[in-house]
C-alpha cells in the first residue's frame, strides 16, 4: 500500500510541476508524459488534416515518433502548433486538441490504456467536449433513424431540442473553461448547427423518397442556413450539409448543372470555388478519359480561388498520366504464398485488375461473372489480376481460398493508399484493363464489364 502510494504521489507531483510550463514558443505545445510499464513502446503521433483538407482529400500524416526510456518516460523533442493531432501506440488511439504556450502531460497504463488516460495543465478538456458532443450526436442521429415522425412540426421540434441538448454542452463548458482557444468554441458551436441541418436534410430526403410533399416549413428552415459564409470552411460539418445539399438539389450529374447549382446557392468565393473542387475532383476520379470529357475543365469558371484552381489543375495532371493510352507504371504485392511479385511479370498478355478482391462482400458477388469471362478470352491470353487490402494478411487468404477466386492475387499492405491515390481508386470493386503491351486501355471499366472488355479488347487502341 505504501509503495502505490509513493507511485501516485510521485507521478502527481511529476505533473504538478510540468503541467504549468509554458513554452516559451507563440503558439507552440510540448508534449511529454509516462507509459506505466510501457518500456521500448514506440509512440506514433499523426497530424489529423482540418475540416477543408479532409473534406479535399487530405488524411492523417505523421508527425512526430516517440520511444519511451527504462521508466516509461518520454518527452518530444519538437514543438506542436495547435490542433488536432491522434496519439497512437500498440493498437490504442485517441485524439489530441492542443491549446498553444503549454506542456501536454500524458499517463496511461498499458494494461489499461484507456481506463488510465490522464491528461495534465487542464488539457484534456477540449478532448472531453469532443468525446461527449459526438456521443451525443450519435445518440440524436440514432432516435432519428428511430422515430415515427407524426408531421414535419413533430419533426422540427424534435430538431430544437437536439440543437438545445448540444448547445448546452458547450455553455457549460465555457462556464467551467472560460480560457479554451476561442476558435475552438466558435467550431463546436458551428458543429451543433449544421449537425442539426444535416438532420434535417436526411428528413428531408427520406420524405422525397418516400414521396411525400416537402412542407414549406421544412424547405424555409433548410434553405435559412447561411452557405455563402467563407469563415465557416473548417467546420467539418458545414462543408457535409453543403455538399449534401448540393447533391439533393440537383436533378443530374452532369458536371454543367452542378456548377449552376454551386453557382446559384453559394455567393462566397472560396466556399464556391472549394465545393466546385470537391466535384470536380469526384468527377475526374469517375471518368476513365479525359479526352472524352473536355467539359471537367467546366469547373474552372467558378474555381476562382488561386489555391483551389491549382489543386484542379495537379489532379488534371494525375489524370492524364493515368489516362488510356499512357503506359502503366505498375506496382507490388505478395501473393498468397508471401512471395512478393511485380505487375510488370504480367507483361506480353492482355491484364484486367480487380481491385477489391474478396475481402469486399460486393466484390464477391462479381467472381462468377469474372470467371466466365476468364474461360470466355482463356485463347486471348487475357489475364486476371486481384487486389486487396482492407483485411490482415491472414484472413485475405482465407477470403482468397473461400471465393474460389479466377486469376493470380495480389496483396497490399505499406503501399495501399500510394497506390489507390496514384490510380485514383476511390472505392471497390474498382477495374482497369491493361493491354499486351503494357498500355492502359481503360483505368476505370464500368457499367457492362463483359460489353466493355469485349469492345476494349477488340478496339486496343
Amino acid at each position: 500500500m505504501k509503495s502505490l502510494l509513493k507511485v501516485l504521489l510521485s507521478i502527481s507531483t511529476f505533473f504538478l510541476f510540468t503541467s504549468c510550463v509554458e513554452t516559451g514558443i507563440e503558439g507552440a505545445v510540448t508534449l511529454g508524459g509516462q507509459i506505466d510499464r510501457g518500456v521500448d513502446t514506440l509512440i506514433v503521433i499523426e497530424k489529423k488534416p482540418d475540416a477543408l483538407e479532409s473534406f479535399l482529400g487530405a488524411a492523417l500524416t505523421p508527425f512526430d515518433t516517440l520511444i519511451t526510456d527504462a521508466k516509461g518516460l518520454f518527452l518530444s523533442g519538437t514543438r506542436y502548433d495547435s490542433g488536432m493531432y491522434e496519439f497512437r501506440y500498440q493498437n490504442v488511439s485517441f485524439p489530441l486538441y492542443l491549446l498553444p504556450g503549454k506542456t501536454l502531460n500524458i499517463n496511461i497504463d498499458v494494461t489499461q490504456p484507456r481506463e488510465s488516460l490522464e491528461f495534465s495543465g487542464g488539457l484534456k478538456h477540449p478532448n472531453r467536449l469532443i468525446r461527449d458532443q459526438h456521443q451525443k450526436a450519435a445518440a440524436v442521429q440514432q432516435r432519428f433513424e428511430e422515430t415515427q415522425f407524426k408531421s414535419v412540426q413533430h419533426f422540427m421540434r424534435f430538431v430544437d431540442s437536439a440543437r438545445k441538448s448540444l448547445d448546452t454542452l458547450v455553455v457549460q463548458f465555457i462556464t467551467n473553461h472560460p480560457r479554451t482557444d476561442k476558435n475552438f468554441m466558435q467550431d463546436r458551436q458551428q458543429f451543433n448547427y449544421y449537425f442539426t441541418g444535416n438532420v434535417m436534410l436526411s428528413y428531408y430526403e427520406n420524405r422525397k423518397l418516400a414521396g411525400d410533399s416537402i412542407p414549406q416549413k421544412l424547405m424555409a428552415a433548410i434553405h435559412s442556413f447561411p452557405l455563402h459564409r467563407d469563415e465557416l470552411l473548417n467546420n467539418a460539418e458545414y462543408l457535409r450539409f453543403a455538399r449534401r445539399k448540393i447533391n439533393l438539389w440537383s436533378t443530374s450529374k452532369q458536371p454543367g448543372a452542378i456548377i449552376t447549382l454551386i453557382d446559384s446557392l453559394i455567393p462566397g468565393k472560396k466556399t464556391k470555388s472549394v465545393l466546385a473542387l470537391k466535384f470536380a475532383r469526384d468527377y475526374i476520379y469517375e471518368a476513365d478519359s479525359l479526352i472524352d470529357n473536355e467539359h471537367i475543365h467546366l469547373f474552372n469558371d467558378v474555381i476562382t480561388d488561386a489555391e483551389m484552381r491549382e489543386r484542379l489543375n495537379k489532379t488534371l495532371e494525375r489524370a492524364a498520366a493515368i489516362s488510356p493510352g499512357t503506359s502503366f507504371a505498375g506496382f507490388s504485392g505478395l501473393n498468397p504464398d508471401s512471395t512478393l511479385r511485380s505487375t510488370n511479370e504480367f507483361k506480353g498478355k492482355p491484364l484486367f485488375i480487380f481491385f477489391g478482391v474478396a475481402s469486399c462482400l460486393e466484390c464477391r458477388y462479381e467472381f462468377e461473372q469474372l470467371r466466365a469471362l476468364q474461360e470466355k478470352y482463356a485463347q486471348t491470353g487475357l489475364q486476371m489480376l486481384g487486389v486487396g487490402s482492407s483485411v490482415g494478411f491472414d484472413l485475405w487468404k482465407k477470403h482468397i481460398k473461400r471465393a474460389d477466386y479466377p486469376g493470380e492475387a495480389l496483396y497490399l499492405n505499406q503501399n495501399t493508399s500510394k497506390v489507390y491515390d496514384q490510380f485514383m481508386i476511390s472505392g471497390e470493386p474498382h477495374y482497369m484493363l491493361i493491354g499486351a503491351n503494357g498500355i492502359i486501355l481503360s483505368r476505370n471499366v464500368k457499367g457492362d464489364i463483359a460489353k466493355q472488355l469485349e469492345f476494349l479488347l477488340s478496339n486496343p487502341s
